[in-house]
């Protein structure tokens, strides 16, 4: 298809989309004919919409890692740190039913000596979202 078919294609589906909002807003029934065949005679239509409203919605996500020499030290630490943020979300207009945890992870943390590898602590991660 050539630049002006593909014009005339363009044009007739946004007459055919301005009518059917026409025809939505105003009640009435509208009967659009289009034919792919280039025409002489054409209907340009233009126009430009804004709308504006204010947000009503955020989506918020968190993670909090920890660190410790011991993972129920770690698990605990991350706890308390997303019960804060946890808090501090819902104390911004969040519901409670509103707030999903995604996910909790335990790893050890290692470094290496000589070729062997030894756990030198814990780091623990909650993870969380506005559902």
């Amino acid at each position: 298809m050539n630049a002006r078919g593909i014009r005339t294609t363009t044009m007739a589906a946004a007459i055919v989309f301005a009518a059917v909002v026409a025809a939505s807003l105003s009640g009435c029934q509208t009967k659009v004919v289009t034919s792919g065949a280039t025409q002489q005679d054409t209907v340009t239509v233009a126009g430009t919409g804004v709308a504006l409203s204010k947000p009503d919605r955020a989506d918020v996500t968190f993670s909090v890692s920890s660190s410790a020499s011991d993972p129920k030290t770690a698990m605990s630490k991350a706890a308390v740190v997303s019960d804060r943020v946890t808090k501090a979300v819902k104390g911004a207009g969040v519901a409670d039913k509103d707030l999903q945890t995604t996910g909790v992870t335990l790893s050890p943390k290692y470094t290496y000596k000589d070729g062997a590898s030894l756990v030198t602590g814990y780091e623990a991660t909650v993870e969380a979202r506005r559902a």
